[in-house]
């Protein structure tokens, strides 16, 4: 009687990273035996391994330890099994700090390697604008305002402070008169020097239409001057006409006086078409009457 002796053949069990990093050594086994799979070495930033899958896109067949008996089919020859790692992208916590802005500090999840985006506009503060996100209070810049998250931390939980830009202001003043007075364009919360009562002919100031803030403000200004009409008086000489009170500008027409005997023939200084920003003294001229 001849009896078949059969020995189980061997196969091989590597491991692929699968995106991650670090080397395995593969794993020698033999058909009908159970052999225990080894630890994961790969490293995968930003990734937790998850187990193995016989495919590279596959679901997770197999964790660390797990016993696993005749991977392949038991066809002569030595064959080898490819197991590849399965990771999970880690999520993290960015707690947004409004840095001396208003709301105080607000926290977003965030999944590694995925396409997220910072929150856009999250915090106000008077007179200025969110630039981005610092790693420290007085730190610098490190992301834009609503730019990708692109991978801030690998898992766990971070702190970023919002960066400020002071907003720069301009305060106009207008109705100046015969003064030009610069705009005033600073930064928001700039202490602001008044500047010096303007001039207009033949009027006089008033104020400005709104008080000249002590500081820039949070918004662009408009201040105008206003103004009284001055008035001046004039008067007469060589007539009893009674002096007259006449606001600048006013055009004027004087009365012609009267005097028995004698016919008004003008008067001696020139009359200006419209009140000047100054008093006036017109002498009348006579010529005696003829007798017939």
């Amino acid at each position: 009687i001849i009896e078949a002796i059969w020995v189980a053949n061997t196969y091989f069990i590597r491991f692929m990273s699968n995106g991650g990093s670090g080397s395995m050594s593969p794993l020698t086994t033999t058909y009908d035996s159970d052999t225990e799979l080894k630890g994961c070495s790969f490293e995968r930033v930003g990734y937790t391994f998850m187990g193995w899958s016989l495919s590279s896109g596959g679901p997770v067949s197999f964790i660390d330890g797990h016993i696993v008996r005749n991977l392949v089919t038991g066809a002569d020859g030595d064959d080898t099994v490819i197991l590849y790692a399965k990771w999970s992208a880690n999520t993290y916590t960015v707690d947004f700090n409004s840095n001396d802005g208003e709301d105080g500090v607000e926290s977003h999840t965030f999944t590694y390697d995925s396409d997220e985006s910072l929150p856009i506009g999250l915090f106000t503060r008077v007179g200025h604008t969110l630039l981005g996100w610092a790693l420290e209070p007085s730190g610098e810049l490190v992301r834009g305002d609503g730019v990708k998250a692109d991978n801030l931390a690998t898992d766990g939980r971070m702190d970023l402070y919002a960066v400020w830009s002071v907003n720069i202001y301009r305060i106009q003043f207008v109705d100046t008169g015969d003064s030009i007075i610069d705009d005033i364009v600073a930064p928001y919360g700039s202490s602001i020097i008044a500047p010096d009562d303007p001039v207009y002919k033949g009027h006089t100031f008033t104020g400005w239409d709104s008080k000249v803030p002590e500081s820039v403000p949070a918004k662009d200004l408009t201040i105008s001057a206003t103004w009284s009409i001055n008035s001046y008086v004039i008067s007469f000489e060589g007539c009893e006409l009674d002096d007259m009170v006449v606001e600048f500008g006013t055009v004027l027409d004087l009365t012609d006086p009267t005097r028995i005997g004698y016919d008004f023939t003008g008067w001696y200084e020139e009359v200006p078409i419209s009140m000047p920003d100054h008093g006036l003294t017109f002498t009348a001229t006579w010529s005696a009457c003829k007798v017939h």
